[in-house]
């Protein structure tokens, strides 16, 4: 029993650890942004808000997925520098992103947080 919960409090130890890792390695105004985001998704009753990141058109991107908290489930696509590439989703169903669908050229999806 006793290696049982070793076990278990040691994988939620290495799971935290690399949620940290994953926020660390942000560019500056994306960790801003990431911080504004969460303060955001706090507020509703959200708990499928998220932030990913693709290689898209040569470069990675950052994908903020507000999930509940927006009507329409936008999704705000930013470069390292935070300029807006687009937006993805909402009540048009809207795929183009900077002249390509999104999901059929963005690869290596990488889930950020939560």
């Amino acid at each position: 029993m006793k290696n049982i919960l070793f076990l278990v409090l040691l994988a939620m130890a290495f799971t935290l650890a690399c949620k940290k890792d994953r926020e660390k390695d942000l560019p500056a105004c994306i960790k801003t942004q990431l911080d504004a985001f969460k303060l955001g998704a706090q507020s509703c009753a959200a708990g499928s808000a998220s932030l990913k990141t693709y290689q898209f058109q040569n470069q990675t991107v950052y994908v903020f997925d507000e999930g509940p908290c927006i009507a329409d489930n936008a999704k705000r696509v930013l470069d390292k520098d935070c300029n807006q590439l687009c937006v993805l989703g909402g009540i048009g169903g809207i795929t183009d992103c900077n002249g390509a669908d999104f999901m059929a050229t963005a690869t290596g999806e990488f889930q950020v947080w939560p």
